[in-house]
């Protein structure tokens, strides 16, 4: 073991492995949290993790993938017209854009509970029930959906017009595991229908609208407004799924936000 690490310039670490009885068969299986516990830095993790990958199988296998079935809310953001922006905007205006854009997305998501698991371009993918787990997830996610939709036009960004976006948030049943092939390693991947259903219910929304499917609508009914859209054939869908449109809180809910409020001040 200490030979090893010596050799991917990591010898100085050789006390914290040794203290936590790491086993050289187990270095596969280290998590980024464990790399961290363990004192190294992004850099330092990074080469770990590339050097794991050629070891030979005897003395690290590779460790098969931990699958975690649950229910997830998948909510899928995506800029209207952003190739229009492109188009308009010099490349340090559009990343200026994009960055004002995703920093504004992922705060809303992080108050609300949940978690941006990946970032495309101007498509933006949020977990709510995963890593934590909250009894109201489905609502969360509408929230920050409709807060979203709501706030993006008022950003101050190089465009020069109001930014909007399309919302699509999908519930379900999916499983999430992480992934490792060659050298590289996946986290926290999700697999299932719901974040192809997200996206193509983003695809059919309105600017600044939001769409979510039957599961969702039934979990968040009694909170929400919800307009039904009727049923649509997806793309890459082998049945019909159902649209529901969100345009706000019920008054209820408003009513007891502010009641909320008024007993904090």
């Amino acid at each position: 073991m200490e030979s090893w690490l010596k050799s991917i310039g990591l010898a100085h670490r050789s006390a914290a492995f040794r203290s936590q009885d790491v086993d050289p068969a187990r270095l596969a299986e280290l998590g980024e949290k464990d790399l961290r516990d363990l004192g190294l830095t992004i850099g330092e993790r990074k080469r770990f993790r590339q050097a794991v990958q050629t070891l030979p199988d005897r003395l690290c296998p590779l460790p098969h993938a931990i699958a975690d079935r649950r229910t997830l809310s998948v909510m899928i953001v995506d800029l209207v017209q952003s190739s229009v922006l492109g188009e308009r905007l010099e490349a340090e205006d559009l990343l200026e854009v994009i960055c004002c854009y995703r920093e504004f997305c992922g705060r809303i998501v992080a108050r609300f509970g949940g978690h941006v698991a990946q970032l495309v371009g101007d498509g933006i993918l949020a977990c709510f029930c995963y890593p934590v787990a909250n009894d109201d997830d489905a609502e969360r996610a509408v929230g920050a959906a409709l807060e979203i939709a709501a706030g993006l036009g008022a950003l101050n960004t190089p465009a020069g017009v109001p930014l909007r976006a399309r919302l699509g948030v999908a519930t379900g049943e999916v499983i999430v595991t992480d992934l490792f092939a060659g050298t590289d390693s996946e986290l926290g991947a999700i697999f299932g229908i719901t974040p192809t259903l997200a996206s193509r219910l983003q695809g059919l929304a309105a600017p600044n609208g939001v769409l979510i499917n039957q599961t969702t609508y039934e979990q968040v009914s009694a909170h929400f407004v919800c307009e039904d859209r009727g049923l649509f054939e997806l793309s890459g869908l082998a049945r019909a799924h159902r649209a529901w449109s969100v345009s706000g809180p019920r008054a209820a809910q408003i009513d007891r936000a502010a009641g909320t409020l008024e007993t904090l001040r």
